[in-house]
């Protein structure tokens, strides 16, 4: 197991040196020419390939990395901003959910595995560099950040959809960027249904214990079956989830939607 790990981090960080100078210097903002100022869809697109590869990279070897140059929340706006301009092909948008969603997976097995092992073995857990809340909040932030990402590119492509009457196709009320991000909302949709107690725990105030702990303070929720207030993201996702819900069905009247025939 040591051993596939430090294979997996030497990958990793070989990954990382390989990353292209121009497009690095797209994430740190270092633009020194006028070319790199404005750079093509193309290069847009690939940057962000590049970037959420290495972003992954940087939780296994780096994390500290990754929030200096706070390439989670570039990668995240940089999604949104290509989804929204319906610049990013079907297949992208899905596998990029897909991914940030696999490796909050991977680490939490791992964790539970390492767990049960220490539990067994009646030792103390110690919790290893890279497999803390902190780590696992940062997971699970980035893809909130995604599907929060993909709930704003549907409420704004909702707002103003043309009229039910008449139109016996409803597909046709479906603005083809709103179509685009379909299949990722209900692969995301479906994942939030599966991991909704684990989202619910507040991961995120979990997180903030974590450091407020290393810094010498006790910091405890006042109501513990709520969103803690720390937890501001958190509350920004469930916010952007509930004004989505709404424009889907202020959009879509359920009295006027034709019955399923089949689940």
């Amino acid at each position: 197991m040591k051993i596939a790990i430090a294979l997996d981090r030497f990958v990793c960080a070989d990954l990382i040196k390989q990353m292209r100078p121009l497009r690095y210097k797209m994430w740190r903002g270092d633009r020194s020419s006028s070319n790199d100022a404005h750079p093509s869809l193309r290069l847009r697109i690939e940057a962000l390939q590049e970037s959420v590869v290495v972003l992954h990279a940087l939780w296994r070897v780096d994390m500290d990395r990754a929030d200096e140059i706070n390439l989670p929340q570039k990668v995240a706006n940089e999604f949104y901003a290509l989804v929204s301009e319906r610049h990013l092909l079907i297949d992208m948008i899905s596998n990029t959910i897909v991914l940030s969603q696999g490796a909050l997976w991977k680490y939490l097995m791992i964790r539970d595995t390492s767990s049960t092992s220490h539990s067994r073995d009646h030792q103390p857990t110690v919790v290893p560099r890279g497999t803390s809340p902190i780590l696992e909040w940062a997971m699970l932030d980035h893809l909130l950040d995604l599907h929060f990402g993909l709930l704003e590119v549907g409420k704004d492509e909702l707002k103003d959809p043309p009229t039910m009457d008449g139109l016996d196709d409803l597909a046709q009320r479906i603005s083809a960027t709103f179509k685009r991000t379909l299949p990722a909302l209900r692969i995301a949709s479906k994942w939030l249904r599966a991991k909704f107690k684990h989202v619910v725990q507040d991961q995120e105030f979990i997180e903030f214990q974590e450091k407020e702990k290393a810094r010498g303070l006790e910091v405890e929720k006042k109501s513990p079956r709520k969103i803690s207030g720390y937890s501001t993201k958190t509350l920004r996702f469930w916010q952007a989830y509930a004004r989505f819900i709404l424009a889907l069905s202020q959009a879509f009247r359920v009295t006027k939607l034709p019955v399923l025939s089949a689940p």
